[in-house]
């Protein structure tokens, strides 16, 4: 039993390897999509500019879906969490927590 725990130990770790590696990241911000279709956040507190990651396409067309039905009240408000890859601008494996009207200001 106890070889065991430590097999599926050893396991868990090295198949998080890929992605606990990376920092994880919450950014809560502005968000738009720019001219060649890419959806960037302004980040509220730093200002800094993320580059949203790729999604899949159910995660694309319901944040797609969403953020047309609130753009056209106004500026759209999101909370996203993702990991920063290579570029650090970049958030991978984007995850859209909160959609909503609003500005950082």
């Amino acid at each position: 039993m106890k070889y065991l725990l430590i097999f599926i130990f050893v396991i868990a770790i090295s198949g998080c390897s890929t992605l606990c590696s990376k920092p994880f990241l919450k950014v809560k911000g502005e968000i738009k999509i720019d001219s060649e279709g890419y959806a960037q956040i302004k980040e509220c507190e730093t200002g800094e500019i993320y580059q949203v990651g790729a999604l899949t396409s159910d995660q694309y067309f319901g944040f797609q879906n969403e953020y047309e039905k609130l753009v056209k009240f106004g500026r759209v408000i999101a909370v996203v969490e993702g990991t920063i890859g290579s570029n650090k601008n970049v958030l991978d494996f984007p995850v859209f927590k909160k959609l909503k009207n609003g500005s950082c200001g």
